[in-house]
């Protein structure tokens, strides 16, 4: 495995801590080094594991299907070509998956440059697996299933416009779209960022969930949690640079999803927008759903930011 620059790292921050990573996450930083007694980093080596014989597809969105891969896995440049390649498709090789649309060049280059801009004059986050993030949103205890709103705010105002625009030109699907959480996520290759397959919370949050895919093009990479077939396949989705990406169904709520470091190129943001569940909306935790949304909705928030002592109720 190759050993990273260490003059690529703020060596400021590595005094005091490594990285953000706990338990079994891992980033570029903590793989190939450890803290001894004293506090001197050492470098350490790790083996790669070695990778399973699994069956690639690539998913469709003019079919809505997972068809088996054209050649050898592609690079995140070559996302386009995965979205192009409905023509190819043999339909005795392929399964249905879930509902999952994508909106190309959803918003502008200018558009896109004023986002990345709003976002970077804010407080960013370490998180794990190499990421940083900024969470506009309850502080949830997914485990216990509670929440407290002592922190957040709202959404932050620069997303107001990005939402209107949500509900008025995606043709319908998102017109009735209420967001109650914004979570940005930053990924670069220096520090190999990833995210470990996982499935959202279904407590709290809905059926829908919206990323906008800002400053590069990357692959989700979708497993399943029970076999297809007998087997266990995995579904690359393509994410280009620019375009609104929605996940639902099937895909949402029975296979995991993930973005391996290996497909991230170039550094990569990702707002995802995410839905309250009907509990929240007509069920029995309606009142505390609508301070949710008209928190949210005030369009006043700043970054949720960690405290030592937050106990939730």
């Amino acid at each position: 495995m190759d050993v990273v620059d260490i003059t690529d790292v703020d060596r400021d921050r590595l005094s005091e801590k490594v990285c953000a990573c706990r338990g079994i996450r891992r980033c570029g930083l903590c793989k190939t080094l450890a803290v001894d007694g004293d506090g001197r980093l050492k470098a350490t080596l790790k083996e790669t594991e070695q990778e399973q014989e699994i069956s690639i597809f690539d998913f469709c969105f003019e079919c809505g299907r997972a068809f088996v891969s054209y050649g050898r896995e592609t690079s995140s440049p070559d996302a386009e070509a995965v979205v192009d390649c409905h023509k190819r498709h043999h339909s005795d090789q392929s399964f249905p998956l879930g509902s999952m649309k994508l909106w190309r060049e959803f918003v502008t280059t200018q558009e896109e440059e004023a986002l990345e801009k709003e976002i970077d004059c804010r407080f960013w986050v370490d998180s794990q697996s190499g990421r940083r993030k900024q969470d506009y949103g309850p502080k949830v205890n997914f485990k216990r299933q509670k929440l407290s709103l002592d922190k957040f705010t709202g959404l932050p105002d620069f997303c107001q416009p990005l939402l209107r625009k949500m509900s008025q030109e995606t043709g319908g699907t998102l017109g009735d779209f209420r967001c109650a959480e914004l979570c940005n996520l930053e990924y670069v290759p220096q520090r190999e960022s990833g995210i470990d397959g996982h499935i959202d919370d279904q407590w709290l949050w809905g059926e829908r969930l919206i990323t906008l895919n800002l400053l590069s093009s990357t692959i989700l990479t979708l497993t399943p949690v029970e076999a297809v077939n007998g087997a266990f396949p995995l579904v690359r989705v393509a994410m280009p640079r620019r375009s609104l990406f929605m996940m639902s169904g099937e895909a949402r709520h029975i296979w995991k999803h993930a973005i391996r470091p290996v497909d991230i190129h170039s550094r990569r943001l990702a707002m995802t927008f995410r839905e309250l569940t009907p509990l929240f909306v007509t069920g029995a935790e309606r009142v505390l759903g609508e301070e949710i949304l008209a928190r949210a909705y005030s369009f006043a928030g700043d970054v949720v930011r960690p405290t030592e002592t937050m106990a939730l109720p």
